[in-house]
């Protein structure tokens, strides 16, 4: 995934989205996902602003979708921002 180039998310939230295992379509290969909620859970010890959308996005590490990576990306782009 190459997210260098992608522009900074002022919020963390994706609006009108609730995140459940049942929307989206299954990842076919769920490493990255999980390697990106895992690192961001060592985040949260100074970032405290984005504990709410890890512990969501940590519910789904067994059952990832599409919608879940979609998000997860979401919180890089938010943190590219807080730079």
């Amino acid at each position: 995934m190459k997210m260098t180039c992608a522009k900074p998310a002022p919020t963390l939230c994706i609006s009108g989205v609730k995140l459940s295992k049942f929307l989206g379509d299954p990842l076919t290969d769920p490493t990255e996902y999980r390697s990106m909620v895992e690192t961001f859970q060592y985040l949260t010890l100074t970032k405290l602003d984005i504990s709410y959308i890890v512990n969501q996005l940590c519910q789904f590490l067994h059952c990832s979708t599409n919608t879940h990576l979609t998000a997860t990306k979401k919180v890089l782009r938010y943190l590219k921002g807080t730079l």
